[in-house]
């Protein structure tokens, strides 16, 4: 059995001696180690705010911070595939409306 399960293990051995203590460290042990990608969002969406804070609508302003906040996976996208993928989908929707 993997590490990670070892709490869980010592949890249901022990669970008629403390059990509102037992509820604690369940909710305790699935809470999330981490909020970066909310701390991230918070972060993008001020620097985007205070740069263009005038000159975007509100529309404009959500896809700019999503793209900031997504950058990674922005800058992993083979736009070349993108173009391949859409002319294809073109193609087949121009097939199905020839074919009705």
């Amino acid at each position: 059995m993997y590490k990670t399960f070892e709490p869980f293990k010592i949890l249901e051995d022990r669970v008629s001696l403390f059990p509102n203590v037992e509820v604690a460290l369940r909710i305790y042990l699935s809470v999330a180690v981490t909020n970066c990608r909310g701390e991230r969002s918070f972060f993008a969406i001020g620097r985007v705010k205070n740069i263009l804070r005038s000159t975007l609508r509100q529309d404009k302003m959500k896809a700019l911070a999503l793209l900031f906040i997504e950058s990674e996976f922005m800058n992993n996208i083979s736009f070349d595939e993108i173009v391949v993928f859409r002319s294809v989908k073109i193609k087949e929707k121009l097939f199905y409306m020839n074919n009705i």
